[in-house]
Parts: structure tokens; C-alpha cells; sequence
């Protein structure tokens, strides 16, 4: 086996850096841009084959050492591509998950007899060969064939329900006692009974099998191999057992949301049956008023529960809504001490006795006071609010407020009912003493009136 080093590029045959036979070559490049390095292959009679990178491809930068690995993966037999793979490695000299360039080619292994280097200006400190990327760090690689499996391995957290359908294991970390990195060890679980699902190789040590049936017991067993080439696997663990429940609790999901309800049903191990709607004067549209079975009722995993949704209050009936706050400021913001004028309108005539200042409060966060509330048209108000202090501002009727049409029909308000908009307040200057003082009549009264609204000087 040849080794070469290349001044340039790895271009036309290649017969810079190869007289004979075929060879791999890792090369920087940078046609024109930033330069990385990355794989090529080449002989003698063929122009060079040259791999790709990732547009995120770290840069090599002048001046700056760095740590390259590349790997190459034979093809099992001579019609499977090879693979050459290119990693730039950090200083805490963990391989990165993926590659950040690639070739995928045939390499002729019958005539390949030279590993090359297209330096271009750079300089190579050190080469390292070995048979996996520990080997390469550690530099003491065993180049003998690996045949001993990694240290038995049993479970560390046994099988355990982690929901309705599923169960959750993890396997005690174990090591490989020969092989050049100790830690490159594979789990496999077992599923021992009907209806249970194995993990297939992974490296995570935890697995968590799913789509399974309640009121069943499943068992289990792991196993582990190295990631030699001989793929050496320990004995299968002893089985451990995990049964699910086959009787649980239904979930209270009424005034939730129908999409929240289903998530929470379907989490706790059951379907969502029928689904009804009908008015509510009190519960929003799309939230639940109603389940059958109610909430709390023990039932059988995977039964199916039917819910009752409200399209809104019936428009014939007394109701109030979010859209039916309207404030003076068009969009604007109040501030601090600044008078705000709602006008709330029901859609039936009420009985102005019943609506006052005490039926009114801020959802927002800042202090108000409530001011003159007026009947200007039937069903419709007037009520001024005066923030003092700062926060933000949302009017609404009070949860409990009592108040009624003209024919005695009362207004739900189980909840509060509050306005569809929120507005954070500016906070007004207070000037201890007059700014400017000694100015002409004209600049004083120019001055007073920022005093007025949203001033901000």
C-alpha cells in the first residue's frame, strides 16, 4: 500500500499522485470559495470522482490546526457501492453524528494500492490509520479480529408501563473488553410475548414499546453487541414482565376546549365517542359542557366517550360576547389617568337598574376606577374607565355580576365575560414644576396642550 501527498489538485488522471493501479484520495478544495476538504477517488486511466459537501461543511481556515477523519465503508461484495465518509472533530474529539461530505463510488479493491493527500499549501502533522475511530484516537488499535462480545447486560430499570398502551425499559450501560472503544455497544429488545414490538439494534440504552393492548402482560429480554465487524452479541438478558391496566380513570374534560378534551382522553387510554352539539349561554363555542361517562368514572381502556360541544349562546336568548366591548381609542393606547370610554352592547334590551358600576372590573393588570354607566340605546351602554396606575387594560362583567334583560332573563356570567382586546397603557410625565417657565404666551399655551391625551415630551 502506497501513501502520496499531492502539491495540487487532484485533476485530469490524477497521475500527479498515482502511477498505477487505483487509490482514495482526500482533497481540499475550494474552487474559488471557502476551502474543505473531501473525498476523491482516482486511477490511473480516469479522471477523479469527487465527493460533495454540506453547504454547512466547516470551513478550513488559514493558520488554524484542525482534525479530520475519514472513513471508509467497503461494499459487501464488488457490485455494492463503497463509502467514504469526511468528519471535522472539536476539541472534545467526539465524532459528529454525520458526515459533512461523502462519496459514493466503486473502488476496484482487486488494483487499489495508494491512499492519497491533496495538501494544497496545508500541513499534515500527523496520519493515523486504524480499523474503527477509537482505535484512530487512542492509537494503539487492535488489528486483530474481534470475537468477544461486550460484558453481559441486564436490565437497569425493568419493563414499567409508561401509559395505557405502552411500556418503557432501559438496559444497565455496559462495555466492550475488547474492542478498541469500549462504549461502541448496540441494544436489542426483545419482545417475548404476542402483540409486542422489538427495538431492533439501537444505541440508546432505554426503549419504549408502543400500540399495545391494555389488561395484557408482556415481557421482555435486551441484548447487546459490540460494533465490530463480527457484530459479537452478548446471551439475552433473563425476561422481566410489565402488565397494563385494563381498568382506568375517565378524565373530567368538560369547559375544556374539544381538541384539549381529545388529547387528554386519548392520553389516558381512551377514544372519543359521539360528539353532540347544541347552545350554551355560558360555555364558549368549542369548549365541552357535557361527557358521558362523566369524569372520574372507572371504565375499561380504550372505550370511547361521548362529549357535548357549544356552538355559543343561542342568538335569541340574553348573551354577551367578547366582540361586543368597543373602546375609544381605535386602536390606540391610553395612558395612565386618561378617561376610556367603552360602549357594551347586549343583544336584548336590558334593565338598566341592574347594570352598574359594581358589575364591571379590569381582566388586564392595571388599577381603574369605574366611572358614570349610561343606557345611550336599549341594550346598549356607556361605561368610563380611568386607569391609575399602569399595566394593561381589558374591560369585562365580573364573574357572579347580576345582571337581566327587561323581560327578568339574566345574563350568564358563571365566567367573566371579557373584552377581545388588550391594550398596555403609556405612562404620562409629571413635572413637579413648570418646565418652561419664563417662555412667551405663545410657547406656554403650545406647551400646555401636550399635557392633553398621549402626551410623551
Amino acid at each position: 500500500m502506497r501513501f502520496a501527498l499531492a502539491d495540487s489538485s487532484l485533476v485530469g488522471t490524477g497521475t500527479a499522485v498515482l502511477v498505477s493501479g487505483s487509490g482514495i484520495g482526500f482533497e481540499l478544495r475550494n474552487y474559488g470559495g471557502p476551502d474543505h476538504v473531501r473525498p476523491a477517488k482516482f486511477s490511473q486511466l480516469e479522471a477523479p470522482v469527487l465527493g460533495y459537501w454540506d453547504v454547512n461543511a466547516p470551513i478550513v481556515k488559514p493558520d488554524t490546526h484542525a482534525f479530520y477523519v475519514a472513513k471508509i465503508s467497503w461494499g459487501a461484495n464488488s457490485d455494492d457501492d463503497d463509502f467514504i465518509e469526511i468528519y471535522q472533530v472539536g476539541t472534545d474529539l467526539v465524532l459528529p453524528e454525520t458526515p459533512y461530505s461523502t462519496l459514493s463510488t466503486k473502488v476496484d479493491q482487486s488494483t487499489f494500492d495508494t491512499i492519497s493527500w491533496n495538501r494544497a499549501g496545508t500541513v499534515l502533522d500527523e496520519i493515523r490509520f486504524g480499523p474503527t475511530y477509537y482505535s484512530v484516537i487512542a492509537g494503539n488499535a487492535a488489528m486483530s479480529e474481534d470475537l468477544t462480545p461486550p460484558n453481559p447486560v441486564t436490565f437497569l430499570t425493568p419493563p414499567t408501563p409508561a401509559g395505557p398502551t405502552s411500556i418503557t425499559m432501559s438496559a444497565n450501560l455496559t462495555v466492550d473488553p475488547v474492542g478498541s472503544d469500549p462504549y461502541a455497544v448496540e441494544y436489542f429488545f426483545t419482545a417475548m410475548s404476542p402483540g409486542g414490538h422489538n427495538s431492533g439494534w439501537q444505541s440508546s440504552p432505554t426503549y419504549t414499546d408502543t400500540g399495545l393492548t391494555p389488561g395484557m402482560t408482556y415481557g421482555y429480554t435486551v441484548t447487546a453487541r459490540d460494533r465490530s465487524p463480527a457484530a459479537n452479541a452478548t446471551s439475552p438478558s433473563a425476561v422481566a414482565q410489565a402488565t397494563l391496566a385494563a381498568i382506568g380513570s375517565i378524565p373530567d374534560v368538560t369547559a375544556m376546549a374539544q381538541t384539549t378534551a381529545g388529547v387528554l382522553l386519548a392520553h389516558a387510554g381512551y377514544a372519543v365517542g359521539t360528539v353532540g352539539t347544541t347552545y350554551s349561554p355560558c360555555i364558549p363555542e368549542g369548549e365541552v359542557i357535557s361527557q358521558s361517562p362523566v369524569g372520574d368514572t372507572a371504565a375499561a381502556i380504550g372505550s370511547s366517550v361521548n362529549l357535548v360541544v357549544s356552538i355559543g349562546p343561542d342568538p335569541a336568548l340574553l348573551h354577551l360576547t367578547g366582540s361586543d366591548f368597543v373602546d375609544d381609542r381605535a386602536g390606540n393606547r391610553a395612558s395612565v389617568n386618561e378617561l376610556v370610554t367603552y360602549t357594551v352592547t347586549f343583544n336584548l334590551d336590558m334593565n338598566d337598574a341592574t347594570v352598574d358600576a359594581a358589575d364591571f372590573s379590569n381582566a388586564g393588570t392595571a388599577p381603574i376606577t369605574i366611572g358614570a354607566v349610561t343606557e345611550v340605546s336599549p341594550g346598549v351602554f356607556s361605561v368610563q374607565v380611568t386607569p391609575t396606575g399602569p399595566g394593561t387594560l381589558r374591560l369585562q362583567v365580573s364573574a357572579g355580576a347580576l345582571l337581566a334583560d327587561v323581560a327578568g332573563n339574566p345574563l350568564c356570567t358563571e365566567r367573566a365575560i371579557a373584552d377581545d382586546t388588550i391594550f398596555r397603557l403609556n405612562l404620562r410625565p409629571v413635572w413637579t414644576s413648570d418646565p418652561i417657565a419664563g417662555g412667551s404666551v405663545a410657547q406656554r399655551a403650545a406647551y400646555s396642550g401636550t399635557l392633553v391625551g398621549n402626551a410623551t415630551d
